[in-house]
């Protein structure tokens, strides 16, 4: 429902003349809202769908060959914390 208005609608036909005056900013308010809501919204549904397009390139390229997988994988870097855990269990197993 990001694209119908009818809500927005709605409120601008209650706003002609039917609404008492110290109400009129309530109503321009959340119309401001439910228009903040629907553009906040399109945005993160384009962008999931930006993402969602973008693996589906990736994973058709690597599955009709046409890609190699690029595979990174770091190296074991040691620091105190592991030299701790690996020291206590050469320790225990001793």
């Amino acid at each position: 429902m990001v694209f119908s208005l009818t809500p927005i609608r709605w409120l601008r036909k209650s706003a002609a003349g039917k609404i008492p005056t110290e109400k009129i900013a309530e109503t321009q308010r959340l119309i401001f809202n439910q228009r903040l809501d629907a553009a906040v919204t399109a945005v993160l549904a384009s962008m999931i769908l930006v993402l969602i397009v973008e693996a589906l390139v990736q994973w058709y390229s690597i599955l009709s060959h046409r890609k190699q997988p690029v595979l990174h994988e770091s190296s074991y870097v040691a620091n105190e914390v592991g030299r701790k855990f690996h020291r206590r269990g050469t320790k225990e197993s001793d």
